[in-house]
């Protein structure tokens, strides 16, 4: 090991084949040996060594001329002070500052425009071109009187956490340091050919820049690149270019350059960047963020970047630089339980998606320069897993701070040679992990909290506030608690920036159980000259009044507010006045503040989940009542609860009608509207009667991905940088061939077909057979007034780099805009309407997860308002990557749906597809249209201003039930059943069931005398497509006299006395009272708060006997495959059916298209159509066709030559030759009706973007 930092350069003066290249741009570099390096910085010492100064600033831009300057000061025996390149005054300021600690300090400059900001001391100033056009011949020992304890550099730290200081850095330490590091990275490169090479963008000024990119390269003897700063932020991608130009082995990335890089890297195309040769991205000089490593690793994988080149540091400047590494252990982050870290703490590792879950990154074991304790605040030495303060020593520690001249003030180490780093964190076998800094923790209720937690959870819900807000602490003065303080960067201050900080103080106040002091929006951050954030300064700025007027300008969007509770207070009666004023003395003494309104949202006022628990001990005890917290969901203030409690005393009701709803008039059917069709997919259904089977069956379809399904997720997904394994995805109710499609049924070119959301083509099918169960052809509905009502969602909160269309343009860039509208949520219902020729009106409907319910309440209005005759009304979910990781909050953690049980957790992920055809009760029996039931009425609501943004309100759901049952002019004492939206949730079934009660009680004082079940339980939750399915079930239900059981329930929610309601959960296969009318409800509510509710009525199939007459039977495909296929289907339904034969073929003849594979037959009884069908059955294929287009030859000869030559004979031969035929003429004279029978059989294929 040398003992001075020159010694090295000089060991290299004659090396001419390693040195620094200097990268400008794309196609613009300069090289700059060692060994020229040397010659120029030695003519620039020797003019150094002419001035007295013994210390040179250096504030140079050009990185070459920075470098020769900084050695040429090392060669004089100068101390060097390199501060960052800035033309702002603050900057200016700075070096002034540092000028005036001594008269032997000079300054290097490389532009006279600046000279004016130094008028008085222009006498110490030395330009680089009078250091570069030196030339002398005298030679001169360098650095004669350097040695291990001289003092080369003085860090400037960058002042985040206070004034900046002058640190004093010793060839030992930077030495010692250094030597440490390349130790660890196992190379020396001096001695032998060593292909390894560093690049670097880091300002020169910076000590990650000039120590480990800079000096620590030199002493490995090998190639250093170096990008300028403002290079590589104008283009980030420029550094990956390099890296695979150059195969660059080690590269340096604080988050910041992280993220950008990532970001950027996004939207490069070219395919065949190789990042292979980069083993090391060391990331440090700030904390490490585990989101932005892993998502780095994630993006960069495209690239083929080994996912081990990440290695996360840890540093200080009192430490010289590097404290830490973690070059020999992959990435690592752990997720600890945030209640766990305060001083003394053992840890507690929690999964990642607990609510309690923070991240921290492990960074590696300490250099050999320095030894690591961790301590308690009396001093005690921690074990490992034991949170406390991070000390060091060694001779990478520096001695002190400079003050001038000959002045310093030593560092504050102990009797043993320990400094405290101001950190905490904690080791476990020898690798450290850092937590925060011990200055930064805000203690709250006995917890530790951070601003980073703070920061990084604010972020991860408003993404838009990333790097532009600031969470720090401070002692408040009046009581020595604990103040949170947020600061948020803004452009303006409006209203909309009001409501996002009510909606920040919801997300901390649910996350943390804690109230932000204040927030407050500023239009700069103080910064340090390096660049970060000066924490300590915002709040100082705040407390000095620097902030008013901000404040004040956003108090104005709370005077609407304020005026609108005072006009409320002055109506107050008497009583809920006496109690609110009680119920505040006790919010008083919990929260110890006393600058509370009655009408403050508790919540905002820092009220938590154990608060609430408290507050209503005491209110039951104060007013001996019994409320439970799930009651008083949707109060949200003191005055809220005082009329609760008025209610519950005296039988006060307040703004509510009772019982005042007219049931007259019941027989009305006017405003009626007839569910006539129906079709369905969903997982392990593919049909109806298969899905109406798994209900009766109580089927849960909770199942893994389909091979298939895992096989083309991890092709798609590796396409775009996401490495994921077939344990990453999650259990769900998942359908399989969502790669499939009938392409050629419906007139598309393959290709064309594979470039539409496989969620529009899978809807196009059940739109199709939805129809053709209504019994209603190609013919019938073109330009018809048929309306299309879909509801759908975007969910942005799923990664929209997944979608489907990302995909097409991987592959096939060049068909992005062919593409387009098969990837178009709104296309979806308009390709319905496009595709049949309907021109009535279509809708798409968003309102998360009630949209499809909501939806078919519109279809209803509209038909009411003859806007449409007949409408279609669907949804369609497809959960592309189901992902373990790709969550919203609600999910169970096995996939399972356990709704109203004790141990719900959530609900689990479905998929599939529904739609149902519509059409006024009264029109739909004229048409002698089956009925499968009948919506009497229904209706739609938000939650309006409830305790928080997504948590549901109770009184609203009553609300949209009462609405519901009195367009149905129904009283809910004659409900059988009610299809609950059931989201399954701890909180979610409680507020929904007491939601019906307080609904029900405007009615009747019954108990449990209605079934209450959720399919959700059965095929779990398909988000927007989630009412649908429950109206499907409760159709079915109705129709069949048949109530399935709600699945997967044992022991009922500790917060539902079930007993002390109108339902109970219904567990078995329950058969419903038909002597009487049918009546059931269906719920939906959204997360964006609409709630709908519908009520159905059951439609006796009063269909009679009909005498078998002999009739034609045709059947009809577009395909030999189908054909096959559908005659099948039909000897099911045949062998099994109640239906008579004459509504059989007048469904198969006038109420199925007519295609282009045909077969009539003429029957005279169904056992002798169900011998034909499988006559027909045992010669498809066999035979040739008699046309290009039609299906029929002989297949039929045995049969035909038993018949005479009648006119059924004649309509046969004129059919399957393609003649048109009257078939409504056939039955003109019979009193038939349409049955629903089986459909189309779809021939599908696979249609798929196929990447390679």
């Amino acid at each position: 090991m040398n003992e001075s930092l020159v010694s090295y350069l000089y060991q290299l003066r004659y090396t001419k084949d390693k040195g620094i290249y200097f990268i400008y741009g794309e196609k613009d570099e300069e090289y700059l040996s060692y060994a020229e390096l040397y010659i120029k910085a030695k003519k620039m010492a020797q003019y150094l060594k002419k001035t007295t100064y013994n210390t040179m600033v250096i504030q140079v831009e050009s990185s070459k001329e920075f470098i020769c300057s900084i050695w040429a000061c090392l060669f004089s025996n100068k101390v060097v002070i390199p501060l960052k390149y800035s033309d702002s005054t603050e900057d200016f300021n700075v070096i002034n500052n540092i000028l005036d600690m001594s008269e032997n300090i000079g300054v290097i400059l490389d532009s006279k425009d600046k000279l004016h900001n130094y008028e008085s001391k222009r006498e110490r100033i030395i330009w680089t071109d009078s250091l570069l056009k030196y030339d002398s011949d005298i030679e001169f020992e360098i650095c004669e009187k350097s040695n291990w304890e001289d003092t080369i550099m003085i860090q400037f730290s960058s002042g985040s956490t206070g004034n900046p200081k002058g640190i004093i850095t010793k060839n030992k330490n930077l030495i010692s340091n250094i030597e440490s590091m390349i130790k660890r990275f196992n190379v020396s490169g001096r001695d032998k050919e060593n292909v390894k090479k560093v690049l670097d963008w880091i300002p020169l000024t910076h000590n990650l820049g000039l120590i480990v990119g800079h000096f620590m390269t030199l002493m490995r003897g090998i190639d250093e690149y170096v990008i300028p700063t403002k290079v590589f932020i104008k283009n980030p991608i420029l550094l990956l270019e390099k890296i695979d130009e150059h195969k660059i082995s080690t590269t340096h990335c604080p988050n910041f350059a992280l993220d950008l890089i990532s970001k950027y890297s996004l939207k490069y195309n070219k395919k065949n960047l190789d990042l292979s040769s980069l083993s090391v991205v060391s990331v440090g000089s700030e904390y490490v963020s585990a989101k932005s490593c892993q998502n780095f690793i994630k993006c960069m994988s495209r690239f083929k970047m080994p996912p081990t080149a990440v290695q996360p540091g840890y540093g200080l400047t009192e430490a010289t630089v590097v404290v830490s590494n973690a070059i020999d252990r992959i990435f690592k982050a752990r997720y600890l339980n945030r209640n766990k870290l305060s001083i003394g703490d053992k840890i507690e590792e929690v999964d990642e998606k607990d609510i309690k879950s923070v991240a921290f990154v492990e960074v590696g074991k300490v250099m050999d320069c320095c030894s690591l304790k961790i301590i308690d605040n009396a001093g005690n030495v921690l074990g490992d897993n034991y949170v406390g303060k991070v000390l060091l020593k060694g001779d990478s520690i520096v001695d002190g701070y400079y003050l001038g001249d000959e002045k310093t003030k030593p560092l504050e180490i102990d009797d043993d040679g320990w400094f405290d780093t101001g950190d905490l964190g904690f080791v476990v076998n020898g690798y450290l992990t850092i937590i925060g800094r011990s200055k930064d923790v805000i203690i709250i209720n006995g917890k530790n909290l951070y601003p980073l937690d703070f920061e990084s959870v604010i972020i991860n819900k408003f993404t838009e506030l990333k790097r532009k807000v600031v969470v720090t602490g401070k002692q408040a003065l009046s009581n020595g608690k604990n103040e949170v303080y947020a600061f948020i960067l803004v452009d303006k201050i409006d209203d909309k920036l009001y409501k996002l900080i009510d909606e920040i103080q919801l997300l901390i106040n649910e996350k943390f159980q804690i109230k932000i002091t204040r927030i407050v929006p500023v239009y700069e951050f103080p910064l340090t000259r390096s660049g970060k954030i000066q924490r300590f300064k915002l709040v100082e700025l705040l407390l000095n009044g620097v902030y008013e007027k901000n404040l004040k300008e956003l108090a104005k969007y709370n005077e609407i507010r304020a005026n609108s509770s005072i006009k409320v207070h002055n109506e107050i009666n008497e009583k809920v006045d006496f109690i609110s004023n009680k119920l505040l003395k006790i919010v008083v003494e919990l929260l110890e503040k006393d600058d509370i309104s009655i009408f403050d949202n508790l919540f905002d006022v820092g009220f938590n989940s154990v608060l609430l628990i408290e507050f209503m001990d005491k209110i039951n005890n104060e007013f001996c009542i019994d409320i439970k917290v799930q009651e008083l969901i949707n109060c949200k203030s003191v005055y809220d609860i005082a009329k609760e409690i008025l209610k519950r005393k005296e039988n006060i009701v307040f703004n509510q009608e009772v019982k005042s709803y007219n049931f007259e008039s019941q027989e009305d059917e006017d405003d009626d509207i007839a569910v006539i069709g129906i079709d369905l997919t969903t997982a392990d259904a593919e049909n109806l009667d298969e899905f109406w089977e798994n209900m009766c069956n109580g089927k849960v379809s909770v199942n893994n991905l389909s091979d298939q399904r895992i096989e083309d997720s991890i092709k798609a997904l590796k396409k775009i940088e996401i490495e994921v394994s077939e344990e990453d995805f999650s259990k769900g109710a998942f359908m399989e061939d969502i790669d499939k499609f009938d392409c050629r049924f419906f007139k598309m070119i393959p290709k064309i077909a594979a470039m539409i959301h496989p969620q529009q083509r899978i809807f196009m099918q059940t739109a199709w057979k939805a129809f053709e169960d209504a019994g209603y052809t190609f013919n019938d509905l073109k330009g018809s007034k048929t309306g299309i009502f879909l509801g759908h969602a975007a969910l942005p909160f799923v990664n929209t780099y997944y979608d489907y269309s990302r995909f097409i343009l991987e592959v096939d860039s060049d068909s992005a805009a062919m593409a387009a509208p098969g990837n178009l949520n709104s296309m979806m219902a308009r390709r319905v309407s496009q595709y049949f020729g309907l021109n009535g009106p279509c809708v798409l409907i968003d309102t998360a997860c009630s949209s499809s319910l909501v939806a078919i309440h519109y279809a209803c209005t509209a038909l009411r308002n003859k806007e449409c005759d007949m409408a279609l009304v669907g949804s369609v979910k497809i959960d592309l990557f189901p992902l373990k990781n790709n969550k919203i909050g609600i999910e169970s953690q096995d996939g399972f749906t356990r709704t109203f049980d004790n141990k719900a957790s959530g609900t689990g992920k479905g998929e599939g597809s529904a739609a149902v055809i519509l059409k006024p009760f009264k029109q739909a029996l004229k048409d002698k249209d089956n009925i499968y039931a009948v919506i009497k009425g229904s209706a739609v609501n938000n939650d309006g201003n409830s305790i928080g943004l997504t948590v549901p309100n109770m009184e609203a759901q009553a609300e949209v039930l009462k609405t519901a049952w009195k367009s149905s002019k129904i009283n809910p004492e004659q409900l059988s059943f009610i299809e609950a939206h059931g989201t399954a949730t701890k909180i979610g079934d409680p507020i929904e069931i007491l939601g019906i009660t307080n609904a029900a009680k405007n009615y009747t004082d019954k108990k449990q005398f209605c079934a209450i079940t959720s399919v959700k339980t059965n095929i779990g939750h398909l988000d927007h497509a989630a009412g649908i399915f429950g109206f499907i079930k409760a159709v079915l239900a109705i129709n069949h006299g048949k109530l399935p059981a709600s699945m997967n329930y044992s022991v009922p929610n500790e917060n539902i006395d079930f007993e002390a309601t109108p339902v109970y959960v219904n567990t078995k296969l329950l058969d419903l009272n038909k002597e009487k009318d049918l009546y059931c409800g269906v719920s939906s509510f959204g997360f964006t708060g609409t709630n709908c509710h519908l009520v159905l009525k059951g439609h006796p199939n009063n269909v009679g006997y009909l005498k078998e007459e002999r009739c034609i039977y045709k059947i009809t495909a577009n395909n030999i495959e189908a054909l096959e296929k559908i005659v099948l289907k039909q000897i099911e339904y045949i062998t099994n059916t109640k239906d008579s034969l004459t509504n059989i073929c007048y469904t198969a003849d006038v109420c199925r298209n007519d295609l282009k594979y045909r077969c009539a037959i003429i029957v005279s009884s169904k056992n002798e159509l169900l011998d034909k069908l499988k006559y027909i059955l045992s010669y498809i294929g066999k035979v040739d066709c008699s046309s290009k287009e039609i299906y029929y030859s002989n297949m039929l000869k045995d049969l035909e030559e038993k018949e005479n030559e009648n006119e059924l004979n004649v309509i046969c031969k004129k059919y399957i030759l393609g003649e048109k035929v009257e078939w409504r003429k056939l039955f003109d004279k019979l009193d038939v009706n349409k049955v629903h029978m089986p459909g189309y059989v779809f021939n599908k294929k696979r249609c798929w973007i196929e990447l390679s």
